[in-house]
């Protein structure tokens, strides 16, 4: 016995699931890819691949601004130098101004008394 043909109606409808199988097998595939990608070791490994690019870029930028402008670097790592040391320096430039008085006052003295 010879099976009957099927209509152009149930050929379109087989058509369309097969479509349709189709893009669910492609959107199943989909969704499973965006899962595995969206675990936090994946975008933990994405994050910090993505911020040693940056940073480097970032380094490599500022090793040519520093190599275009070293006298602006020496002065700003001066000024941070004596920042740091602002203190020490003062207290030494009192002491410096006290021996100074000190002496002048002696000599004055010593004149007067001449």
């Amino acid at each position: 016995m010879v099976a009957p043909r099927p209509s152009a109606s149930e050929r379109a409808l087989a058509a369309k699931r097969a479509l349709r199988d189709a893009a669910r097998i492609k959107f199943g595939a989909s969704l499973a890819e965006v899962k595995a990608d969206a675990a936090p070791a994946k975008l933990a490994a994405r994050v910090r691949q993505e911020l040693t690019y940056r940073a480097r870029d970032v380094a490599v930028q500022a090793i040519e601004v520093a190599s275009d402008n070293r006298g602006v670097i020496a002065g700003a790592a001066t000024l941070l130098a004596l920042w740091f040391a602002r203190r020490p320096v003062a207290a030494g430039a009192v002491k410096l101004w006290n021996k100074g008085s000190e002496r002048v006052i002696s000599a004055l003295r010593a004149r007067k008394s001449a």
